[in-house]
């Protein structure tokens, strides 16, 4: 529960925070907000207060649709006048050339000085010089006159503005009247419009009602369709009872065909299952009772036991007396004449079975064909009959349109003199009390908003082109890396310094905020998070950083706190700490010391009013090579770190010299300077990167040249933000 607690008061003062901060930081650019409002406001209400006074009447119209009919289905009006499409079109009317011409005709408004402007120059004297005069008045009107509809109601609302308040209402008036009018002669000629359209078109209705019913009857007659009781169809069948009239002698034809068809057919089948049986018979050369038997003849039955009867005793003389008994011979005879007459029977009997089988087939092909024929006959004839219904139903319609259309023309022609207009006047205008334009307190209003919104956005542009850092949280927010320490100017932190001289007065007044902002540094680096650090390089991205006052100065304070110190000038183009030896030149320094030219104790200088050590650059020539990339460099550094408690390099910038790249990788931490406002903060970013690259430890960034009356209007949450809470607390 108390994380929940310590949470929530984070969030809270983070929330408060970032809203102290955008308000501190645009606070320093309030007299700029200050002056873009007051200008737009003076200049907005000039313009309210010399503003000629103008006069609004206001009149309204209720929209009354009334829909007239002018066919079954065809109506004079495309859309519903009451919906929202309808009251739209209502409104784009009300801002017509031509409701605005007819008012302007009406109260002559082309002769009003208030509308009319003369045209100059050669546009006066063109051929169409009057058309282009009226043309201008017009437009001038509209620009006056505004219409438009109350919320979703029907009531359209009609304003008109003039200098002259009886005026505006006049004409106000005048539109309303001028729409009404024009709403009836819309109606009227709209109905007019429908009334000659059908008028026109009844002679082609009765044309074609005339074709439609010739069609019906010729197409009757080539066709031969005849109605139940024998006659043509009249224009009476014109229903399904008609058809079946005309079918109906095709089915029954039908039926009658199937019914033959169907005896026919049984009697071949019977026929022909004879003829086989027969034929079977005689081929298996069976006894005579199965052929007599298959060919139904009793003849062949009788001759067949003659037959066996006469073979019997064929068979007993032979047995009795031999072959050569004469009765025998007699008796033989007697069966040959039984055979022939048995095959003879057979014959005759088979070829009337094969002419019985031949003529029922026969008669059951032609029944066949019949049939075939009978039901051609009615698939044309329902075809026939289809096409009869379509003929009789376009007749029909024809005749039913031309009598509606007829019907119509009669309503039409009444509705004509009767036109009555879709609106009325609800409410007329009458001459407004008090001007509508200008409307000073809204004019006032809009001005000092508009005013500071200007200003505000002016206060944006400018931070957002200020391109250097301000505070810890500019530093820590836009870098990424830790904030050091802000170092002040003199004048700004100092109520009366005795020397304007940076490095003078920060002997000169110790307990002084100035002071205090180097023992903030010394403090940062000497004991950092990372652990102890004895050698530190203070650089900047470019030049006039205020990077070797600033190095003066922490050695100056370091040494007086008690601190060994020693600053070594390693910027070889400038030998800027020489300042510090009042005036005297040395003849030998860092270089000779690298070279093995001269001792380290006999060219270190020492600060009389501080104690602080100085290792000095002597004045030569150009420098061959790298003599900071050298053995004898890291043996110097190191002998200097067992000797003092803090070493200082006051380095090149790192930007346009590559030296400070070279001692970043040899020093325990470096001390990156920005220029308060003015260091641009890509170019601080160009320089950690490089730093990075060569594995230099960037320990912070150290604002210089602060202003810190200036500064406390620039962000909540940095230090000097309460310095005026606090700068009592020094002693100078």
């Amino acid at each position: 529960m108390t994380d929940a607690v310590f949470e929530s008061q984070s969030t809270s003062e983070s929330q408060e925070g970032g809203l102290l901060t955008l308000l501190a930081t645009y606070r320093r650019h309030l007299w700029l907000i200050l002056v873009i409002a007051g200008v737009v406001f003076a200049a907005a209400a000039a313009i309210t207060f010399l503003a000629t006074p103008k006069y609004t009447a206001v009149a309204t119209v209720v929209l009354s649709p009334q829909k007239a009919q002018v066919g079954t289905d065809l109506t004079v009006e495309q859309q519903d006048p009451s919906g929202s499409l309808g009251v739209d079109t209502r409104v784009e009317q009300l801002k017509s050339r031509e409701l605005t011409e007819a008012v302007v005709h009406r109260l002559n408004l082309d002769q009003d000085p208030e509308f009319f402007r003369p045209l100059k120059g050669a546009a006066a004297t063109a051929p169409n010089a009057a058309q282009k005069q009226f043309d201008n008045v017009v437009e001038t009107v509209g620009k006056f006159f505004k219409g438009r509809r109350l919320g979703q109601t029907l009531l359209l609302e009609l304003r008109f503005t003039s200098k002259d308040a009886h005026k505006a209402a006049l004409i106000d008036n005048a539109f309303a009247e001028e729409f009404i009018n024009l709403q009836t002669r819309e109606k009227a000629d709209r109905t007019e419009d429908a009334n000659h359209l059908l008028n026109g078109q009844l002679d082609d209705l009765r044309r074609q009602s005339d074709d439609a019913q010739a069609a019906v009857q010729k197409y009757k007659a080539e066709h031969n369709l005849l109605s139940e009781g024998g006659g043509s169809l009249g224009a009476e069948n014109m229903s399904t009872g008609g058809v079946l009239g005309a079918t109906a002698l095709h089915e029954q034809q039908i039926a009658n065909l199937n019914g033959q068809y169907a005896v026919a057919a049984a009697d071949a089948v019977e026929a022909n299952a004879r003829l086989a049986s027969a034929r079977s018979a005689i081929a298996s050369k069976t006894n005579g009772s199965d052929i007599g038997a298959a060919l139904n003849s009793t003849v062949i039955t009788d001759l067949r036991r003659q037959q066996a009867d006469a073979s019997r005793h064929v068979v007993d003389l032979e047995t009795r007396y031999g072959p050569r008994y004469p009765d025998l011979v007699a008796a033989k005879q007697q069966l040959n004449d039984i055979n022939t007459a048995i095959q003879t029977e057979i014959n005759r009997n088979m070829s009337n079975l094969e002419a019985q089988a031949k003529i029922t087939s026969q008669k059951t092909a032609s029944i066949r064909e019949g049939l075939d024929a009978a039901r051609a006959s009615l698939v044309k004839a329902d075809l026939a009959s289809a096409d009869l219904v379509r003929l009789q139903s376009q007749a029909q319609a024809s005749q039913t349109l031309y009598a509606a259309v007829l019907a119509r023309v009669k309503e039409t022609a009444a509705q004509r003199a009767t036109a009555l207009s879709d609106a009325r006047v609800n409410t007329r205008a009458s001459a407004p009390l008090h001007p509508s334009i200008p409307n000073i307190p809204l004019n006032l209003a809009a001005g000092l908003v508009l005013g500071l919104a200007l200003g505000v956005g002016g206060a944006v542009v400018r931070q957002t082109m200020t391109a250097g850092l301000t505070t810890m949280e500019d530093v820590e927010g836009r870098l990424g890396a830790p904030y050091l320490a802000g170092i002040s100017t003199v004048t700004s932190s100092i109520k009366k310094p005795t020397s304007t001289d940076p490095m003078q007065a920060v002997v000169n007044h110790p307990f002084s905020s100035f002071a205090e902002g180097f023992r903030t540094l010394s403090t940062a680096l000497l004991h950092g998070k990372d652990g102890p650090i004895k050698i530190v390089a203070l650089t900047s991205a470019l030049p006039n950083e205020g990077k070797t006052t600033t190095s003066v100065c922490l050695a100056r304070v370091s040494a007086l706190s008690g601190t060994r110190t020693i600053l070594v000038d390693c910027d070889l183009r400038r030998r800027s700490v020489n300042r510090l030896l009042a005036g005297h030149e040395p003849t030998q320094g860092l270089i000779e010391v690298l070279e093995g030219k001269a001792k380290l104790d006999d060219v270190i200088v020492v600060d009389e009013q501080t104690g602080a050590h100085v290792l000095p650059l002597a004045h030569r020539g150009a420098i061959k090579g790298q003599p900071f990339d050298t053995p004898e460099m890291d043996d110097l550094l190191r002998d200097l770190a067992a000797r003092y408690d803090l070493v200082i390099l006051d380095t090149a910038p790192i930007l346009p010299v590559v030296d400070t790249r070279v001692l970043a990788s040899k020093v325990d931490a470096v001390a990156l300077l920005a220029r308060w406002r003015v260091t641009p903060v890509h170019a601080v970013r160009t320089a950690m990167k490089l730093l990075d690259q060569v594995g230099g430890r960037v320990a912070g960034v150290a604002l210089t040249r602060v202003d810190l009356k200036d500064q406390q209007r620039y962000g909540y949450g940095d230090p000097s933000y309460y310095h005026k809470d606090y700068k009592g607390y020094y002693v100078d």
